[in-house]
């Protein structure tokens, strides 16, 4: 685990552990670390989960981190902006390190692309982020996780740093629960809209999405002798 010091340089806050951690144990050392930070009261903090690509699905906003004599629950989800990156599958593109600068330059200027059972497939994705949303940079998914995991992968390799979607849909035709966070909106309050988002639906259970984000700000880059692991093994899954 790493935080950013004030002055933009990495610093490691947790070495690697003997043994998986579970996803309770895991929350409550982010959540340590992060109000432990110089600032920590000053807003939300932006906390970046490294994934390998068949992690993108993992409930990690959900781990909850409060101990057993808080009052309340502590799932990440809540307390900070919590987002995904995924180096690894990044770096299977050459040109992924330019696409995702031009792309991140642009998310001002750039709509937002749907990408839904209209889109035709991965290799319809690939001619739109090639060609008329060659500077997209933000993509929202809708349809089921066989749909998502053949799509999320094409965005990540071609350098969009925002993507967004609804881990719990069950197919192409759930997507009006994200509507309520403005998806479509302004690009930099879209951690924060998530964050309000996710609140919500955790208070609700009729609420039924479930929003992920990946976020890769070329501003925070990863540090470079961070040693990925596998985080499916050995943490726990929430429903």
């Amino acid at each position: 685990m790493w935080r950013l010091r004030p002055d933009g340089t990495p610093a490691r806050a947790a070495s690697e552990s003997d043994r998986p951690r579970t996803g309770r144990e895991i929350a409550r050392l982010i959540r340590e670390v992060a109000w432990g930070a110089e600032g920590a009261g000053d807003g939300v903090a932006l906390v970046a989960v490294s994934v390998p690509p068949d992690a993108l699905e993992l409930a990690l906003d959900e781990w909850d981190g409060a101990g057993a004599e808080e009052y309340i629950s502590a799932r990440l989800g809540e307390d900070f902006h919590l987002v995904l990156r995924c180096p690894k599958i990044r770096r299977r593109s050459r040109t992924g390190p330019a696409d995702l600068k031009r792309r991140w330059n642009s998310r001002h200027q750039s709509d937002t692309l749907l990408a839904d059972h209209r889109i035709g497939g991965r290799a319809g994705l690939i001619g739109l982020l090639k060609t008329t949303h060659r500077d997209t940079a933000r993509v929202l998914v809708h349809g089921s996780t066989e749909h998502r995991g053949e799509l999320l992968p094409v965005c990540l390799v071609m350098g969009v740093p925002v993507v967004l979607w609804d881990r719990a849909a069950p197919g192409p035709n759930d997507c009006a629960p994200l509507d309520a966070l403005a998806p479509h909106g302004p690009v930099d309050g879209l951690p924060e809209r998530v964050r309000h988002f996710r609140v919500r639906a955790y208070a609700d259970r009729v609420v039924p999405a479930r929003p992920a984000l990946v976020w890769e700000d070329i501003e925070l880059p990863l540090p470079d002798e961070l040693q990925l692991a596998d985080p499916s093994e050995g943490t726990e899954r929430t429903g």
